[in-house]
């Protein structure tokens, strides 16, 4: 069995190349198909609904998965007080034999990330857009990191809004190096705590977004409807609530594009506030896994585009095991023998 600490992790996903990043957005696809694809009595990847608990402390989710080759479950605990998912994945393989032990945190920010721009990347829009991200967490630095690993020709400005300006100064040293790597790309930070005129300048930065990616576990709307420009399509992204209460968009912008693109339609009517409160059904809503089992990635209509997720244990385990193997060509990593 491997064990790959904090450390190892970071390793290898700071050294992530495009092409590696999109084989792992691939094994992603694939599995999300075959998932969305078979009726769930013969499905090789399988989703059972996650658990929780509370208390003062935070939430503790509990997210077993399997694909036909792994099975794994992962343990996480999202503080109270804010902060990244604290925790543990175990990967075995199907027959049951322990495969490895990953540190979550890192992992959980990653694959999120990726799972929200799966959809992004393959949105028919002009290059030089203007992005804008809601959060200053691990999740928003991966986005950061990913957007322009993979389609820095999509892109011409980021925006970073935050509740506060010490949340995004916990970014500056990943956003330092990124303005040296794409200097062409104007990077921009609107702290609500530092501007007078907030929410005069999230209007004109919202007004002329090609993409919103909301990463923050609000239990109200970051923004209202009309700060979008109407006749302009973009790309709205939502990770950051995972509650019934949560939600980061009015029902209005919700309904703004032409579909809902959901990573689970169970786990999103089950626990996505936006699509709680806005009384979404079944037949609202498509799944990324459709899609791919469809080849329909590029038919994604010219109104606009919401993505909801959740996040499935599905994905932990895909990207789990790929990270193990990368870490064994690597050397990375504490092999346990004789577990």
């Amino acid at each position: 069995m491997l064990i790959l600490r904090q450390s190892d992790i970071l390793t290898i996903l700071h050294k992530l190349t495009a092409p590696e990043a999109l084989h792992l957005q691939s094994s992603l696809l694939q599995t999300l198909s075959e998932h969305s694809s078979l009726p769930e009595s013969i499905r090789n990847a399988q989703q059972p609904p996650r658990s929780h608990l509370s208390s003062t402390r935070g939430t503790t989710l509990f997210m077993p998965a399997s694909t036909p080759n792994s099975t794994g479950v992962k343990t996480v605990t999202l503080p109270a007080a804010g902060g990244p998912a604290i925790g543990t994945l175990t990967i075995s393989s199907s027959s049951g034999e322990p495969i490895g032990l990953l540190n979550a945190e890192e992992v959980t920010a990653f694959r999120t990330a990726l799972v929200a721009l799966l959809l992004f990347i393959r949105y028919p829009w002009k290059n030089g857009g203007n992005i804008v991200i809601f959060g200053a967490g691990k999740i928003v630095e991966w986005h950061l990191r990913l957007i322009l690993l993979l389609a820095p020709e999509k892109v011409s400005s980021i925006t970073l809004i935050n509740r506060s300006l010490a949340g995004l100064e916990r970014l500056a040293d990943v956003i330092t190096t990124l303005r040296k790597q794409h200097p062409e790309v104007d990077v921009e930070l609107v702290a609500k705590d530092q501007e007078d005129e907030y929410e005069s300048i999230i209007a004109e930065v919202l007004g002329e977004s090609d993409a919103v990616f909301c990463c923050t576990p609000s239990t109200e709307p970051l923004f209202p409807h009309p700060y979008l420009e109407p006749s302009k399509p973009r790309y709205i992204s939502l990770i950051g609530s995972y509650k019934p209460h949560m939600q980061e968009i009015t029902k209005e912008t919700l309904f703004s594009g032409d579909r809902i693109y959901v990573d689970s339609r169970e786990a999103c009517l089950k626990d996505a506030g936006e699509l709680i409160m806005a009384g979404v059904g079944e037949n609202q809503v498509v799944e990324l896994g459709e899609l791919a089992y469809k080849n329909d990635l590029t038919s994604l209509g010219e109104k606009g585009l919401v993505f909801k997720c959740v996040g499935m244990g599905i994905m932990d385990v895909v990207v789990g095991r790929e990270l193990l193997s990368i870490a064994r060509e690597r050397g990375l990593g504490i092999t346990v023998d004789n577990f």
